[in-house]
C-alpha cells in the first residue's frame, strides 16, 4: 500500500515541517530569522556567517555574484531529498540583492 500511496502522491521524503529549526542572521540594526524544516540530508557542516554588512560597499562588491541580472550575496541554503518518479533536489536559498543605484525601492 505504501507503494502505491507514493506513487499517487509523487514522492516520499523531502522537508518534516514537524521538525524546525530557526536560523538567525544580524543585517546590521536588522536581525533576520528563519524558521525552516531540519535537512535530511547528511552533509558537513560549513561554518556560517551570522554578521552582514549589506550597507557597506566594500563588503557587498568582494562577496557578491551575478546571475542574469540579479547581483546579490549568498546567504544560505539548505538541502531536502525527496524520492520521486523523476528525481528532484527542492532547496531553499536565501540571498541579499542589490538593486541599481537610480532604482528607489523604498518609494511608496
Amino acid at each position: 500500500m505504501g507503494l502505491l500511496k507514493s506513487l499517487w502522491q509523487g514522492f516520499v521524503g523531502g522537508a518534516d515541517f514537524t521538525q524546525l529549526v530557526t536560523e538567525l542572521f544580524i543585517l546590521e540594526d536588522k536581525l533576520l530569522k528563519i524558521t525552516i524544516p531540519i535537512s535530511n540530508i547528511v552533509a558537513r557542516q560549513l561554518p556560517k556567517e551570522v554578521n552582514y554588512p549589506y550597507r557597506n560597499r566594500h563588503w557587498f562588491n568582494t562577496k557578491q555574484k551575478t546571475h542574469t541580472h540579479e547581483t546579490y550575496v549568498h546567504i544560505y541554503t539548505e538541502l531536502w531529498m525527496s524520492l520521486t518518479i523523476i528525481g528532484i533536489f527542492p532547496s531553499s536559498v536565501f540571498r541579499i540583492k542589490k538593486i541599481p543605484d537610480r532604482i528607489n525601492a523604498l518609494y511608496n
